[in-house]
Parts: structure tokens; C-alpha cells; sequence
């Protein structure tokens, strides 16, 4: 199977109320506290948008209202509206310090976490905290870190601060300093269940037919926070349009391919978010593709559009198909790295397909 590509897509992880899952994180935590056996860096592992930069938000508002460490029996993941909660969501609690990338945050840039920011954690940790509370530290994700960046940071996990916490968010365990990694408490966090991503359409009152239910759970994978953003950003209507291009450059076999290029113009207008969402969804479908041409199985098509596009990938390679997903990934990952112009590299993801005719 080709490499999996998940560009970063934004979904609201500074305030969820109420959290779904990862029960075992919490009691873990909780336990731990309770039994002064805490680590200073905990290191919360898995796919990207189930809920690990929220959970650490919750923990880090829990550990922030109770400065004199009287803890209650539960941490409530239903959290109340008070300053602590207003504080860190607007990045203005004097003992609370979120680093991610982004050119309003401590690093300034928009596509990784300088080294500039961690030497500002540094710093900052060695004061000390109001009502001689906790200081607490979240790194939203390592995986933006460079290596240089990971260096400074381990210097602060080596000697930590007392009563200094760090949260640190992994997607891709590829990214992960092996010596990060042995110095932090792990916990490997999975996605959700299908009944608790139920649940959360339930509670939201989400006006969805139970096929769009089906299809959003489908294409989420238990990643609340991409639910979330298929949500937000009208997922469901992409996917279509989507489809729609495949289908258009499948059955023309040659440009010109007017369905494709309308699209690139649109997505171009639409902004980095919806892009994103874009090239989620293109990877989503190739993977669910490639493994219909894999194993023969064009069963169970979610509608008839797409039992029209299974009925034109019977015939097609497994090789061929292969290789128009790789050139599709090798394109997105050229935008990234190379800084080319993005309507190109969705004309490329579409034209990639004649390769696999």
C-alpha cells in the first residue's frame, strides 16, 4: 500500500465540551497525580485528530485550577466557563504555554515549530509559577519540530523545572526523536469507536440521513477532530465533486477535462483550509479505491456514483493504479516542500489518473 498523506487540517481543539473517549488517559493521569507518582513529560501518541491536543488542554485547565493540589476524585471532561478556561484558550495564563506553528504563535512561522520557541519555553519555565501552582507546557506537534528544535527541547525534558509539566502531541512516530521518547511517559491513544462517534452526532444534534451519517464515520476513521472539519467545511459535497473529477478524467481518458479544472479554480478561491480538506479526501478515496482493485471487491458502493466509478476501475491495473496514487502523493508533498502553486498540484492529482489507464 502506498504512503499515507494527512495534511494539517484545523478543527477546534482548544474547547470541545463535552470530550469523547480516552478514559483510560485520564484515569491514568489522575492516578498517577494522586499517588505523587507523575511524570514531568507525557507524550501522547496516535493518528492525527483523535482528540490528543484536547485531552492534553483538558489536563493541563485541570492541573491549573487546583494550584494547591487538592484534587477531586474525577477530572471532569465537561470543563466549567471560568478565567482558567478563557485564559488558556486566549493564550493569556501566566503559568500555561501552548507551542505550535502558526505565524500568530511563539514560533512564527506557518509551517513548522522553530527552535526560537522552545528557547521561549525554556525560559519561561524557570520562573516561578503563580500561587505556586504548575507550569504547564503542550508541544502541538512534535511532528512540526525539525531536529535542531527536538534538540532544544530535550534539554528541558532532561532537567526539568519542579512542579513543570509538558504534553507532547505526536501523529507519525517517524518524526519522534528515539531520545524524546525515552524520556517521556507514553500513552498511545486510538481512535474512536463507532458508537462514541455516534454519540457525539447525538449529542450535537446533527441533521445527517443515516447514509450521510454512515459515510462522514467512514471517512473520519474515529478522528473526531477531521469529523469535525468534514463537518464544517461541507466534506460530503467535496467528496461528490471529487468523484465527479475522477469519473470525468476516467471516462474522457484525455484533457481537455473542464469538471477538474473548474475545481482547481474553486479550491484555489476556498482558502488553505478547504485545500486541505481536499487532499484528506483524495488520499481517503484512493486507499478505499486501491483496495477494491486489490481484492476484486466492488461490492457495496455508498451510492450510485460511485457504483458508476467501481464499474470503470474493474478493468484497471493494480501496478498502474499504484502508480497514479504515488505520483498523486509525491504531488502533494511537492506543494508542501517545494512551495509550488497550488491549483497545479490539484490538476496534477486529477491528470495522475491517466497514468493507471
Amino acid at each position: 500500500m502506498f504512503k499515507d498523506f494527512l495534511p494539517p487540517l484545523v478543527h477546534d481543539v482548544n474547547h470541545t465540551p463535552p470530550f469523547y473517549g480516552h478514559e483510560k488517559l485520564f484515569e491514568k493521569f489522575l492516578h498517577s497525580l494522586q499517588a505523587q507518582t507523575l511524570h514531568h513529560a507525557w507524550l501522547l501518541t496516535g493518528p492525527q485528530g483523535i482528540g490528543k491536543a484536547t485531552a492534553a488542554k483538558i489536563l493541563a485547565r485541570f492541573l491549573l485550577r487546583h494550584a494547591d493540589d487538592s484534587y477531586p476524585t474525577e477530572i471532569p471532561l465537561s470543563e466549567p466557563e471560568d478565567a482558567i478556561g478563557r485564559q488558556t484558550l486566549e493564550g493569556t495564563h501566566p503559568d500555561f504555554i501552548l507551542i505550535e506553528k502558526g505565524e500568530e504563535g511563539l514560533s512564527a512561522s506557518k509551517n513548522f515549530i522553530t527552535i526560537d520557541a522552545v528557547r521561549h519555553v525554556t525560559q519561561s519555565i524557570q520562573q516561578t509559577s503563580s500561587h505556586n501552582g504548575w507550569k504547564v507546557v503542550i508541544v502541538d506537534s512534535l511532528d512540526d519540530m525539525n531536529e535542531k528544535a527536538q534538540n532544544a527541547l530535550l534539554k528541558s525534558l532532561e532537567e526539568p523545572s519542579q512542579k513543570t509539566i509538558f504534553f507532547l502531541i505526536n501523529h507519525t512516530a517517524s518524526t519522534l526523536s528515539p531520545t524524546i521518547r525515552s524520556r517521556c511517559q507514553e500513552v498511545k491513544l486510538q481512535p474512536l469507536s463507532p458508537v462514541l462517534m455516534e454519540a457525539f452526532i447525538k449529542s450535537n444534534h446533527l441533521a445527517l440521513t443515516d447514509a450521510e451519517k454512515n459515510l462522514l464515520i467512514l471517512m473520519a476513521k474515529g478522528r473526531l477532530g477531521i469529523f469535525q472539519s468534514l463537518i464544517a467545511y461541507q466534506g460530503l459535497t467535496l467528496l461528490d465533486q471529487i468523484m465527479d473529477a475522477i469519473k470525468e478524467v476516467l471516462t474522457r481518458q484525455q484533457a481537455p477535462y473542464p469538471l477538474c479544472f473548474k475545481m482547481s479554480e474553486t479550491l484555489l478561491k476556498e482558502g488553505d483550509i478547504v485545500r486541505d480538506l481536499f487532499y484528506y479526501l483524495m488520499t481517503w478515496y484512493g486507499h478505499r479505491t486501491t483496495e477494491r482493485i486489490a481484492t476484486k471487491d466492488f461490492s457495496n458502493p455508498f451510492n450510485d456514483k460511485e457504483k458508476e466509478i467501481f464499474n470503470l476501475l474493474r478493468p484497471l491495473s493494480l501496478e498502474k493504479w499504484l502508480t497514479a496514487q504515488e505520483n498523486i502523493l509525491e504531488s502533494m508533498h511537492d506543494e508542501q516542500s517545494l512551495k509550488l502553486e497550488p491549483k497545479q498540484t490539484i490538476l496534477s492529482c486529477f491528470t495522475a489518473f491517466e497514468r493507471a489507464l
